[in-house]
Order: structure tokens, then C-alpha cells, then sequence
């Protein structure tokens, strides 16, 4: 599934969240980046609004032509039951091939995770199956089976990271102060760091939300596609990611220089 010749130096996990979730992952990400950490340089693999996140990263959008979009596009479902989330992920995705963006969703049929890679699939196929927040959004359908958001089994899937000799965790939600949310995500995140460390062995660092990022809003269920939190995150998640890529550096500069 992942292109790469040797055990790659990073593998980036982004989970979902919604609109907060995109502005927080997306912040992080180009906050690294400034810092001098590509994570689109290795493996990426993303759950819901992280599966958006990968997407974009790898194709080079911008955060705020993309956040337009969403606005447009998505924004004026918000709370509507049973839309369309493969119009939009048509409209921005339409025909577009990379092996190396991969998301997470679940299948209904045995309800179960699965890894979907854009070398076997179209990527607006399979952002759309990640996200497909069920109810507010209705599943997708790739080859033959339904799918609906990977969040309704696991907010991050990090034991579904690909091998490295690090692993970046970014959960949106995965803090006190964020709900049921929140205690799920942490819940999740600290069983599913452990079967990926026994797996193979790497460093792992969680990034999660910071109390002044939460009091942007985003807990209710309404909430899931306003990009408008999304926006109010960005910002400090860029700030936030430099300070994460001083991290890593100091766990292991033998990785990051």
C-alpha cells in the first residue's frame, strides 16, 4: 500500500472533527511545514475531517480556498440530516489519483474499519467514504459496499498508522473540556498507541487541542460541517505546529534536524 522503499522517518495520523477538526489538523500541519517538517514527505492517513486533511495537504490547497469551498458547498447543510458528502468531495477531488492518500472508514456491512487508498480508489471516493458523518451526512459507496465516517468506530484510528519510526498522533478531540467527544478520543487514542508501538516499535507523539482551540466551539452535533470554527482554529494550530515540530525535534533529532 505505501510507496516507500524503507521504513520511513514519520507516518502523520489526522483524525476527524469536523470543521474544527480540518482547521486544527490543516494549522498543525502547515505550522510543521513552516517550521521545516513536511509531513507530505511520508505516509499520511486521515479519519473524516483528517482524511480531508490528507487530501488537501498532498494536493497543495489552500487552507482558506479550500475552507471557501466548504463554506459554499457544505456550510448551508449544517444540522440537515441525510446530505450529500460526495458532492463536495467530487467537486474538489473529481478525478484526482495519489497512492499515497489513504483514509480510514467503516463498512456497514460487519461494521468494521478499513484502510482506503487512492491507488485503488478515487480520492473524492474515498474522502467522501471517511466522512460520511453518519447521519448528518448519508454513507458512500465504493466497489459494491457502503460506508459511513471511520469516526463511528474510532475518532483516529492510530493503530491503523502506517510503519515508521514515528508516528504523529493529531485528534481534535481527545481532551477534558470537549465531551463525551473528548473522553472518547482519549480513551481511544491511549489503547490504540500502545497496539501500534507493539506493532512496530516507534516513537509517538499526541498532539491534541489546546483550551484556548476549544473555546472556539465545535462540541454540538450541529456543529460538524461549520467551517466557521474551523477558521477560528487555524490560526493558533499554526502557531501551535511550530512548537510541536521543536518537539519532535527534541525527542528525536536524530529524525528531524
Amino acid at each position: 500500500m505505501w510507496h516507500h522503499e524503507s521504513r520511513p522517518a514519520l507516518a502523520t495520523n489526522f483524525g476527524g472533527g469536523g470543521g474544527f477538526g480540518f482547521g486544527f489538523d490543516m494549522g498543525v500541519a502547515h505550522g510543521l511545514r513552516n517550521a521545516g517538517i513536511d509531513v507530505t514527505a511520508y505516509p499520511m492517513i486521515g479519519t473524516s475531517a483528517g482524511s480531508h486533511t490528507v487530501a488537501a495537504l498532498r494536493l497543495g490547497l489552500d487552507f482558506d480556498e479550500f475552507a471557501e469551498q466548504w463554506a459554499e458547498q457544505v456550510g448551508e447543510k449544517t444540522g440537515r440530516p441525510w446530505s450529500d458528502g460526495y458532492a463536495f468531495a467530487d467537486l474538489v477531488y473529481r478525478d484526482l489519483h495519489d497512492p499515497d492518500v489513504a483514509a480510514v472508514a467503516v463498512r456497514m456491512r460487519g461494521w468494521k474499519r478499513e484502510v482506503l487508498n487512492s491507488a485503488d480508489h478515487g480520492i473524492d471516493d474515498i474522502v467522501a467514504a471517511s466522512s460520511a458523518a453518519f447521519p448528518v451526512i448519508r454513507p458512500h459507496r465504493v466497489d459494491g459496499h457502503w460506508f459511513i465516517d471511520g469516526g463511528a468506530v474510532s475518532l483516529a484510528s492510530a493503530d491503523l498508522t502506517p510503519e515508521a519510526s514515528f508516528m504523529l498522533l493529531v485528534t481534535p478531540f481527545a481532551r477534558d473540556g470537549q465531551g463525551v467527544a473528548g473522553r472518547a478520543g482519549a480513551w481511544q487514542a491511549t489503547r490504540e498507541i500502545r497496539r501500534w508501538v507493539d506493532r512496530w516499535g516507534g516513537d509517538v507523539l499526541h498532539v491534541v487541542p489546546t483550551a484556548e482551540m476549544v473555546a472556539c466551539g465545535g462540541k454540538r452535533v450541529r456543529d460538524i460541517v461549520d467551517i466557521r470554527i474551523g477558521r477560528a482554529v487555524y490560526p493558533l494550530a499554526v502557531e501551535y505546529g511550530e512548537r510541536v515540530a521543536a518537539e519532535m525535534r527534541s525527542m528525536r533529532p536524530d529524525l528531524f534536524p
